[in-house]
Formats: structure tokens, C-alpha cells, sequence
């Protein structure tokens, strides 16, 4: 019996033979899906249900966390109101917003946030259909080192950041199915378990150039855990930031970006570490100054906006070198909840202190001393090669055209310098620097 099975395997392997086949093709069924928050206002969390009752509110879930709907229940997401089965792939780390968010003047609940543990990996269970959303209105920011480039030959001449869905013309997500076909004497066997489909994909460089589509193998959860999701209309802004940031700090990483979803907001990048009783370290050689709270909930703004200025202050740094040259930075952004600084409620302008002759920590107005007026002037031909819609400073004797005074004489300590992120100058400065 023995001799026999022995002779039959060495009969297969000498006379069955194995390819792969592959053939382009297109599905309705999405790689994965993003997951949203539906009727939680500012939350930065959605409802996690139990898998065995999805009445049952069992977890939390942040907002762009990657999840597979369970295969047979596709049908549920595009419901319009139903709970739908989904494993959790990954979780973006917000760690560091949540915990600034709490810290902050303006209200935000968290008490769920305390109260129920954040899904990890791998977790069963239900989620709303109106908080998920299609994997295509997402583009993906690659995590450092991903096994995903490698294994996937993207490791190019030109550093892959992020990657983008594809669609075909008929709506629906391009792929490349690969099946490995067994042959054996004039039997030909091609199961469907011996398939593996490929999502294409197209790679976003460094330079910000767009790659040829890639297939690529999204295989186990843990490489799909490498991809980190951003809103398309945001993704210029997130790179921009990203680009910038590990320009400015090696210790720079994804985890460092608070990215307030629902209120469409980006954190200015902060030293928490260098708190000095009253403000921190910016980037580039920056001081954020009477910071409104212990979770800086000033320094919020557009993400173009928060783009741009960090292209700002890295030129400003290479230019301005001698004494007096920090840029300090104040209100940002003000909730109209607040009933304050309502100049600031868009999250486009920015507070801005005069340059000075020596450095200090002080704040200085157009007759002071210690103002630097020519200093001064090259940061305002800055801000307006930046593309800058709006400055308003009152020095009457600064000389420089594109800047307004304010009718009440309160601009005289400090410069008010608005990037509207709807702005074409500034959304070009966002995603090619200062040309």
C-alpha cells in the first residue's frame, strides 16, 4: 500500500504541470470599505456593535478605519438603513487627537471614548451602513517600510507615498484575477480557491507625479493594515503636511497628524514636549504663543491652509537666519460656539507676530523698538508668494501693496494673514512649494 501511494505521487508530480493564468476584469465589490460616523456630530468615533446583537454598542471604531464587509452581506452597506457584518482590518492612531480633544475649551463629549475600548485588528461585528464609505473616495498614505512595496515590486527609483483606487469606465473596480491552473495528463483543473484577486491601484511619488496602474495583492489584513486613509479632496494637503514635517523632524510620523475629520480641520504640528508656561515649539524654528488650552485647540485649520503655512515657515527658515527671525504664531481657529475672535472661524487666517531686531519671547507693535519693519516685509512678500488672500497689519509706514489696515487700530500687534484653501495660488503652493 505504501509502494503504491508512493508511486502515485511520484507519477503526479512527474506529469502534472502548473501555470498561472491571469485576465483583466472588473468587480462592483470593493477591496474594502472606510469607516465614518454617522450622527455623531464631532465625535472622532463611530458606534462598534456586538456581533452576536448589533443592538448591543460593544466598542468604538475611529473614522478611517479599514473594514471587510463579510463575504454574502455586500448587499447590506448600500442600504440606506441597515447594520452591517464587518471584520476590522485597521485603525488609524488617534490617540494623540483624542486626548488634545479632551484638553480643549470648546465642548466635545468623550465619555464613550472612556468608557468602551477602541476595536483592534481581526474584531467582528456590526457597523451602521450610512458610516461606511466606498474604498475609491479614499486615497491611501503608505506606512514607512510597508511589506505592501515590497512585495509588490514598488520599491522604484521614485518613493511610492500614497496609492488611489482605480474604477473602469463602467463604474465598477479594476482587477486582475490570477488562478493557478493544474494539468494533469489531458485534465485540466481551474478551482476558484486557487484564485487570488488584484485591485490596480495607481502610486502617488514624491515628486507628487501619478504612477502607471499597479495590481496589487492585497493578500492578508496585516498588509492592508500598511495603508492609511485620507479624503481624496484632503490627500494634496495630508502630503504636503507629511513632506514637510519629515523636513522639519526626523521623529515626525503618521501618528503625529491630528486630523479632525468631521470638522475638516488639520493641527499645526506642536513640540508637546517644549511647553515653557506659555506656548510650544512650531515647526521649522516657530513659537505658538497663548496657547488657548492644554490641547492647543487654536491651531486647527484647513488642511490646505495648515499646508501652506508649513511651506511658509521651512522657506522663511532658510532666509531669515539672524536674531529676531522666529516666527510666532498665534489664533488659528475659534468654534463660533465660542462667541470669540469670530475673524477665525473658518480655519483659513492666522495670528502673526512682527519680526524683531534681537529674539524674544515678547510681543512687539509697529513703534516698538525691538520691530523690525524691513524683516517684517520680507515675511509679508512671503505670505503673498504663497499666495496669501487676505493681510491685515497696521504699520502705516511697512510700504508694501496687498496688505489692509483695520478700521479700529487693532492689528498693531500683530499680523492677520488668511490662505483660503479655495484658493488656486495657495492650493498649487500646498502641492509644489513656493515657486
Amino acid at each position: 500500500m505504501k509502494v503504491f501511494s508512493f508511486f502515485i505521487a511520484s507519477v503526479f508530480m512527474t506529469c502534472a504541470f502548473a501555470h498561472e493564468s491571469c485576465y483583466v476584469d472588473s468587480t462592483s465589490t470593493p477591496p474594502f470599505m472606510v469607516s465614518d460616523a454617522s450622527g455623531m456630530g464631532s465625535k472622532t468615533y463611530e458606534n462598534f456593535r456586538s456581533q452576536d446583537n448589533y443592538r448591543n454598542k460593544k466598542n468604538i471604531i475611529p473614522r478611517r478605519s479599514i473594514v471587510k464587509i463579510r463575504k454574502g452581506s455586500e448587499g447590506f452597506a448600500s442600504h440606506p438603513n441597515a447594520y452591517v457584518p464587518v471584520e476590522v482590518v485597521s485603525t488609524p492612531d488617534t490617540y494623540q487627537l483624542d486626548e488634545k480633544l479632551m484638553k480643549s475649551r470648546y465642548r466635545y463629549s468623550s465619555g464613550d471614548a472612556v468608557r468602551r475600548k477602541k476595536v483592534t485588528r481581526g474584531v467582528k461585528g456590526f457597523l451602521y451602513s450610512k458610516s461606511l464609505k466606498k474604498a475609491d473616495d479614499y486615497t491611501y498614505v503608505v506606512k514607512e517600510n510597508s511589506s505592501l512595496l515590497v512585495d509588490n515590486g514598488l520599491y522604484l527609483n521614485k518613493k511610492v507615498l500614497a496609492l488611489k483606487p482605480q474604477r473602469s469606465i463602467n463604474g465598477k473596480y479594476e482587477i486582475l484575477k490570477c488562478c493557478k491552473v493544474f494539468s494533469f495528463f489531458n485534465i485540466t483543473e481551474n478551482a476558484e480557491s486557487n484564485c487570488t484577486t488584484k485591485y490596480n491601484f495607481a502610486p502617488i511619488f514624491s515628486d507628487n507625479s501619478v504612477g502607471k496602474t499597479v495590481a496589487l495583492n492585497l493578500g492578508e489584513c496585516s498588509s492592508v493594515g500598511d495603508l492609511v486613509p485620507f479624503k481624496n479632496k484632503d490627500i494634496n494637503s495630508i502630503l504636503g503636511v507629511l513632506k514637510s514635517g519629515f523636513k522639519n523632524d526626523k521623529n515626525f510620523s503618521l501618528a503625529n497628524l491630528e486630523l479632525w475629520d468631521q470638522k475638516d480641520l488639520l493641527k499645526i504640528p506642536l513640540d508637546y514636549n517644549s511647553y515653557d508656561g506659555h506656548g510650544y515649539k512650531g515647526p521649522f524654528g516657530s513659537y505658538h504663543y497663548n496657547t488657548d488650552d492644554k490641547g492647543s485647540s487654536d491651531v486647527f485649520a484647513k488642511p490646505t491652509t495648515t499646508c501652506v503655512f508649513m511651506k511658509v515657515l521651512e522657506e522663511h527658515q532658510k532666509t531669515c537666519k539672524s536674531d529676531g527671525c522666529q516666527v510666532q504664531f498665534g489664533n488659528i481657529w475659534h468654534p463660533k460656539s465660542l462667541g470669540v475672535h469670530s475673524t477665525h472661524g473658518s480655519g483659513n487666517c492666522i495670528d502673526i507676530r512682527p519680526l524683531k531686531k534681537s529674539s524674544s519671547k515678547l510681543t512687539v507693535h509697529a513703534s516698538s523698538r525691538n520691530y523690525d519693519r524691513e524683516k517684517t516685509k520680507k515675511m509679508v512678500d512671503l505670505f503673498k508668494k504663497a499666495g496669501a488672500t487676505k493681510i491685515i497689519f497696521d504699520d502705516y509706514k511697512l510700504g508694501t501693496r496687498g496688505v489692509s489696515r483695520s478700521s479700529d487700530n487693532s492689528h498693531r500687534n500683530h499680523l492677520h494673514v488668511c490662505f483660503d484653501e479655495k484658493n488656486k495660488k495657495v492650493q498649487q503652493t500646498c502641492k509644489n512649494g513656493i515657486k
